[in-house]
């Protein structure tokens, strides 16, 4: 396996047309070493790679030890899934790392490491990034971003909040909603997984958008809105389900987002689903929608 490192750090250098990199950690024999490191180090820095994505890193390096193999490198997008609570032992700690090329960060934390996270204590700075992608299961690992969202990353454009799998909960801390600052931002995607195909976790997704929105201050930067997410169920005009999106309906139409000019829906489409009817996704929308589908700002 020590050759196999070996022969990998020779061959990085040499995969001129890789743009791509994707390592799946859960299933690698290596073991942290030297060697290993600095072979991903390498790799992180083939000449024209401009997107990563590491899953279950945790295992192997320390976090501030992943993210510091970018410095030097020209990797725009940088996604870190399955990130667990790292039994690595730290090493000492460097000096401040500048990440300049990272404009996309995407973030997939397990509960204990989303409690931990701070770009702080991971000794990186990303001066240029503009998109800010959370993947999240529980309302817990939340709390851990907006704080990052809130004292952080000025120059973030975009915020993208994923809520991904079937095992969604509530938080632990059932009397607490936690609410990030999303008003600074000019773009707003909100995703649901395909996965969730029950209405009562869609119910408390979309609860907590309109929290989200329900916080946000007169005189925000949101331009944009993008919500993603399954039409698997029935939308009738005074149906519970309608109610929800009302809601938003009611929140984006106030004076308050003077900015707001386009709302984009895109309808989750299932593998096993047919196509979908164009007219029937229209009719839901305007059921869902009606107030800023009368102002026409909504695409879909």
């Amino acid at each position: 396996m020590l050759y196999s490192i070996h022969s990998l750090t020779a061959l990085f250098p040499a995969l001129v047309n890789l743009t791509t990199l994707y390592i799946d950690f859960n299933f690698s024999p290596w073991e942290p070493s030297h060697d290993m490191e600095n072979m991903l180090r390498t790799a992180v820095h083939a000449p024209n790679l401009t997107e990563v994505i590491f899953a279950s890193i945790g295992s192997l390096l320390h976090p501030r030890t992943a993210l510091c193999l970018f410095e030097g490198a020209s990797v725009k997008k940088l996604f870190i899934r399955d990130w667990e609570e790292s039994g690595v032992v730290e090493g000492p700690v460097p000096p401040g790392i500048p990440l300049p090329s990272i404009s996309f960060l995407s973030l997939s934390l397990n509960y204990s490491m989303a409690n931990k996270w701070d770009p702080k204590t991971y000794i990186v700075d990303l001066p240029h990034l503009a998109t800010f992608r959370v993947v999240i299961e529980h309302w817990d690992e939340l709390e851990a971003y907006c704080r990052s969202i809130d004292r952080g990353f000025p120059s973030i454009d975009t915020f993208q909040c994923h809520w991904e799998g079937a095992h969604f909960s509530l938080s632990r801390n059932y009397g607490a909603i936690s609410v990030p600052d999303i008003g600074r931002f000019r773009q707003i995607h909100l995703t649901i997984s395909a996965w969730h195909d029950h209405w009562v976790k869609v119910h408390q997704i979309v609860l907590w958008w309109g929290y989200a929105f329900r916080n946000v201050q007169t005189g925000n930067s949101i331009e944009t809105v993008t919500f993603s997410f399954p039409m698997r169920f029935p939308l009738a005009s005074g149906s519970e389900e309608a109610s929800w999106w009302n809601t938003l309906d009611f929140l984006l139409a106030d004076q308050m987002f003077a900015r707001l000019h386009t709302i984009h829906l895109e309808a989750i489409q299932y593998q096993n689903s047919a196509t979908f009817d164009r007219l029937a996704v229209k009719s839901k929308v305007e059921v869902a929608f009606p107030t800023l589908c009368r102002r026409g700002i909504v695409r879909f």
